[in-house]
Formats: structure tokens, sequence, C-alpha cells
């Protein structure tokens, strides 16, 4: 996701320009993004290990986490913990359904408001494939019963499959996917 590289010989030719809000939802996802971080450090410094290790499970923001301690899962071959994925968005995803059902909104409305949800937090955590592929399963499956129709999440895979796949073939080798 590499869009640009550059070189410069002198830190002082770099200038900041003015932020520009051209994108309404792209500007809401990272306003939201830095609230999500600075409610995830309440109460822990910026300099703790366990701040950026929240940021890293969380929203997927491995940016401040110590290579040290990305090696260490790196190493013990739980890497995938850090990986934001099905389990975190089946969370979000449940969570939405389960306090909607709680407040006795009618069925489909909570699956329509849990389908928001759950795109919301893909794109927030930066639509890795993982998670992409978990979204679309559950856009499948959600769209389903909105439509008062039989799923199956065997067939929501494949779907999701194929369409990630028909978007980018080189998914493929992905890991995960």
């Amino acid at each position: 996701n590499i869009a640009l590289v550059m070189e410069i010989s002198d830190a002082s030719q770099i200038q900041r320009l003015e932020k520009k809000r051209i994108n309404l939802f792209y500007n809401f996802i990272n306003d939201l993004r830095d609230y999500c971080s600075k409610s995830l450090s309440l109460g822990l410094s910026k300099d703790s290990p366990a701040w950026a290790l929240l940021q890293a499970m969380i929203i997927g923001s491995r940016q401040d986490l110590d290579p040290q301690i990305r090696d260490s899962f790196l190493y013990t071959n739980t890497i995938h913990i850090l990986s934001i994925s099905g389990l975190h968005l089946g969370v979000i995803l449940f969570s939405v359904i389960f306090v909607l059902g709680f407040f006795s909104i009618p069925r489909r409305c909570a699956d329509v408001i849990a389908l928001l949800c759950i795109w919301i937090y893909a794109i927030l955590t930066g639509l890795m494939p993982p998670i992409q592929r978990s979204a679309i399963m559950a856009s499948f499956f959600l769209v389903g019963r909105i439509l008062r129709k039989k799923t199956d999440l065997n067939n929501s895979l494949g779907a999701a499959a194929l369409m990630m796949l028909g978007y980018n073939p080189f998914y493929f080798l992905a890991m995960g996917i």
C-alpha cells in the first residue's frame, strides 16, 4: 500500500501543508481512529508498551509497537493475535446485535445497523485482507437475514473469496485468505 517513495537531502526541505477537508467519510474515519486511539490511552502512557499493544490488537495500528515485542510475537508463532480478523469483527457484530436486541430494536433494523458498524470497523482498521474477507462474509450473512433468505456460511466464504480474488488476484498469496 505504498503510493510514493521519495528521498530528501535535508530535513529543512520538509514543509507541512494544511489539512484539507475533501472527503468527509475519510475524515470521519480518521477522526474516529484518533478518538479510539485517545480512548485506549486513558490511564496509560503513550510510551507504554501496553498502550501500543492495545492499539495493535483493537484498531490495527502497529506503528507504535516496539519491534522487540513484535518480534517476540513472531518468534512464538503468536503474531496472529496482532492481526485484526474475523474474531474481532464477530465480536463487534454480535455485540451490536445483542445490544440492539436488548433495546427491542427489530431484527431487520438491527441487522442493517450491524452491517454499517462492521464496515465502519473494517475501514477503521485498514481493510486488510482478513478483515475484508470477514466483512464480506458477514455482509452476505446479514443481507440474507434482512431479505429473510436462508444463509449458509460456506457459501458466504466462497462468495467473499471470489469477490476478493476478482478484485485482486494476488490476494490468493496473502496469508489467511
